[in-house]
């Protein structure tokens, strides 16, 4: 039971990590044109 739970957090913190990975990239390339 607990195991099942880790392996649920451990899978959204992946995916939050992603998505806050895909927001820095987009804003440095964002930058990259203005600039």
């Amino acid at each position: 039971m607990c195991s099942a739970i880790y392996m649920v957090w451990t899978k959204i913190k992946i995916k939050i990590s992603n998505k806050t990975s895909r927001i820095r990239i987009d804003t440095l390339f964002v930058r990259k044109n203005i600039k």
